[in-house]
């Protein structure tokens, strides 16, 4: 394997990121699309608009994606939110695009609690008057002159779309008004144009009841960019791959494409989404010059952008044309209303990062430790490429933190001959912990709020200014930390185990101290449980080991079933987990949450003496449920799928979305003897694409309903009629009930089956509301001696969340 820090180096892009800058000193336009997930962003339109037009784009997304699947590993809610948060990061790094969000906290009403039919369910997690009021400030952050949505407001749409379209054009109407959704830090903003996409949002997910509006513009997308090596629809999809954890991406080939877009509001002009009433570059901007000599030095200005720009491979001359630009563009600043003003700005902004790129400035921020604490060091390092051929000089730079520090600049030495490192140390002087993923925005319009370095530098008598980003993202953790090894288990309550009898559960945490001196935990837990040593004493050292404490706690084996939670205090604060995970597109990320053990007491028929062979999707960790109810669970690999004896096994799962990756459809015929000669083999949700064959794939034919929308029942306190009660599924080995449906969350269940054989029995119905009842959604066959069974309800959701009918549901489903 290839060291990263080589990678990373070798991939630097420098002539792609100059070339990039570049294209933004043409253009004085702002251009906003909004969306409401991670990956909903139409990246060829903002290739082209920003690379090829100039544009200054911004994205505004709502939400940070922790509702969402997961194509590539086991992360859910917070944790996969984190990793979506830094796969748009990287995405629209490549687009050369800004990013601002309507969650802006992890702690945000504006939150992925899965998929949603309207708008209205939506703005009832949302708050509707909250999601205008976040559009319309970051709306009036960024002062676009252009804005659309990425979905448009129409049935058979995701709810979350269809919310921010209303948030957009609310925005588009009131942004403007001072009398509404006020904020002291942000003037109001009219945005000029606003139009809606001329392309339908269907697919494989939705179901567009209405054919997209009239196309009035097209943007030529197909173009080839031979800095880039591809076409702004290439270079679109090179950036959707970035979303691994929605497996969006394509492939691209070299294609005439366009984009449609129908005007909305504003003033419609033929071929010019800007309607003409948007100054498009600088010339056009001296236009609104307060004085003669505001226009005079924008008209010089506009010159030296267009020589910039042509003197690309020409060093010398690009220096000189970047000096003069920005010099013209200070002068000229005075001259111009604050209606107008920011776009001088922007391009002093823009020119600052295109002279660090022409000069190969290629700073970096990085911090000797990986771990930083709460009252602990903190060590910086700042470095830069000091190429001699270049007259720089006053450099200036400092370290801007969000938190109580007093990290100052120490001493400089040279890692190279042209590479000069800064060193910066200090202590963290704060007693909460700090993350730096969850900032408002991103990019170069607004000033960064999380910690990040500003680097002032003088060239040819020339003042420039940027801000250099960490490496890796920068977390502080508390002083104290624990973990486990399984967070959530299950008790089982026997109805065997009599009243008097006691059930044991050990209880292993390990705990880190960073800093010195001796404390105290103390492990907390029902009042009714008894434990003999519930006292953990960390002695005055600070080597930052983990230090196990194991323990047990006795607990009635009749105990009522229910949620029990066990948990460490430190003076009488709970100690968090911090959770490591990444990934190559991503990096790692340290994420905090609550360090408890989560005990669901359970009553439940266990799987003792139950063989399983799990095919794995790493999608979901059901198997892992299934040996804490007692079964001897076998991951099969590849080889193993292939050329295995099942016949050792008595069930047989195929994972969530399995079939994308795993080699099931080699061995359909293998799969089906095994259920002739009495397997019980079990396939759990699956999408068409992961290579469901609707003839094969089982021992009849099946369909996955599509597009998904239609096919999913996302109200998780739906109704639930039972079809056949008698039926052995819901009886053996418990007895299935309507209570069992109790305390669901998110959803009941996805990617229902939408036609079948007749020898497949349908268990269950279940609805959203106003919606024909969906049947797909636990079906069995028997085949010979034995049993298929699909299952579309997200039990592994449930499972996952501890809800104790899911967990009866599933062990009959193995077991039955």
């Amino acid at each position: 394997m290839r060291k990263r820090e080589i990678e990373n180096q070798e991939h630097r892009y420098l002539n792609r990121s100059l070339w990039s800058n570049l294209q933004s000193l043409k253009s004085t336009v702002s251009f906003m699309q909004t969306g409401a997930h991670p990956d909903d962003e139409a990246s060829r339109l903002l290739a082209k608009l920003s690379l090829d037009y100039g544009y200054h784009v911004s994205y505004v997304n709502a939400v940070r994606g922790q509702g969402g699947q997961n194509s590539i590993g086991p992360e859910r809610d917070d944790n996969l939110g984190a990793l979506r948060t830094f796969e748009l990061l990287k995405a629209m790094s490549v687009l050369r695009a800004d990013i601002g969000w309507l969650a802006e906290n992890r702690n945000s009403s504006i939150v992925d609690f899965g998929l949603s039919k309207s708008a209205e369910e939506t703005f009832e997690f949302w708050g509707k008057d909250y999601t205008f009021q976040r559009m319309v400030r970051l709306v009036r952050a960024y002062k676009p002159d252009i804005i659309i949505p990425t979905f448009l407001d129409i049935n058979g749409q995701h709810g979350h779309h269809r919310a921010i379209t209303r948030a957009t054009i609310e925005a588009y109407d009131n942004s403007d008004n001072s009398k509404i959704y006020k904020d002291s830090q942000f003037k109001p903003w009219k945005i000029s144009q606003i139009f809606l996409p001329a392309w339908g949002g269907g697919g494989g997910a939705y179901d567009d009841e209405e054919d997209p509006p009239e196309a009035t513009h097209f943007i030529d997308v197909g173009d080839f960019n031979n800095v880039f090596g591809g076409t702004y629809n290439q270079i679109g999809e090179w950036s959707r791959s970035y979303h691994s954890t929605q497996n969006v991406s394509k492939l691209a080939y070299e294609d005439k494409l366009t984009v449609p877009l129908h005007f909305l509001k504003g003033t419609n002009v033929e071929g010019d989404i800007t309607g003409g009433v948007i100054p498009k570059n600088l010339y056009e901007l001296s236009e609104f010059s307060k004085d003669k000599s505001g226009k005079h030095l924008l008209i010089e200005a506009h010159k030296y952008s267009l020589d910039a720009i042509e003197s690309f491979n020409k060093t010398d001359q690009l220096i000189t044309n970047l000096c003069k630009l920005q010099k013209l563009l200070g002068d000229a600043e005075k001259s111009f209303s604050e209606d107008q003003v920011h776009r001088i700005q922007l391009k002093q902004k823009q020119c600052s990062y295109t002279m660090a790129d022409c000069i190969a400035l290629l700073p970096s921020l990085s911090f000797i430790s990986n771990n930083h604490f709460v009252g602990g060091k903190i060590k910086a390092n700042l470095s830069i490429h000091k190429n001699n051929k270049f007259n720089i000089s006053n450099l200036n730079k400092k370290i801007i933190t969000p938190f109580e520090t007093d990290l100052s600049f120490q001493h400089k030495i040279n890692i190279s001959s042209n590479r000069l490192n800064y060193i910066f140390e200090g202590t963290i002087n704060q007693n909460t912990t700090y993350q730096d993923l969850y900032q408002e925005w991103h990019g170069i319009a607004l000033e960064p709020s999380g910690l990040h370095a500003k680097v002032k530098f003088n060239v040819n008598d020339t003042n420039f200014s940027i801000n250099v980003m960490p490496n890796e993202n920068f977390t502080i953790i508390p002083n104290i930390i624990g973990s486990l090894e399984e967070k959530k288990i299950i008790n089982i309550i026997s109805k065997q185990n009599k009243n008097n009898e006691t059930t044991k559960i050990p209880i292993k945490f390990l705990v880190t101290k960073f800093s010195s001196g001796s404390e105290d935990l103390v492990l907390n837990y029902p009042k009714d449980w008894i434990c003999d040593n519930p006292i953990l004493k960390l002695d005055n050292n600070n080597n930052s080991e983990a230090i196990s404490y194991h323990t047990e706690l006795q607990v009635n084996s009749q105990i009522d079933e229910g949620l029990s939670k066990i948990f460490l205090t430190s003076n009488g604060t709970r100690i968090s987990e911090i959770s490591e995970f990444g990934y190559s597109h991503t990096g790692n990320i340290l994420l905090e949450n609550d360090c408890e053990l989560s005990i669901l007491n359970v009553q439940t028929n266990d799987l003792s003496g139950l063989k399983i062979g799990w095919i794995d999707g790493h999608a979901d960790k059901a198997w892992k449920w299934a040996q804490m109810l007692g079964a001897e669970v076998r991951l099969l690999s590849d080889d193993e799928i292939i050329s295995e004896d099942f016949s050792k096994f008595d069930t047989i799962v195929s994972g969530v979305f399995a079939g994308a990756s795993r080699p099931i459809h080699k061995v359909f015929n293998k799969i089906n003897k095994w259920i002739n000669d009495g397997g019980n083999y079990v396939t759990e949700y699956h999408r068409p694409q992961d290579n469901w064959d609707e003839n094969k794939s089982g021992p009849y034919f099946l369909k996955i309903g599509s597009p998904s929308i239609r096919w999913r029942v996302t109200n998780p306190k739906a109704e639930v009629g039972f079809l056949d009660p008698n039926h052995i599924v819901l009886n053996h080995p418990n007895k299935i009930s309507s209570v069992d449906f109790n305390n669901w969350i998110k959803e009941r269940g996805l990617y229902f089956a939408a036609n079948w054989d007749d020898e497949y029995k349908p268990l269950f119905m279940m609805s959203d509301k106003n919606e024909q009842p969906l049947l797909g959604g636990l079906l069995v066959a028997n085949y010979g001696s034995g049993r298929h069974i699909h299952c579309a309800l997200n039990l592994f959701y449930q499972m996952d969340n501890l809800v104790p009918g899911a967990f009866r549901i599933f062990a009959n489903i193995l077991k039955s």
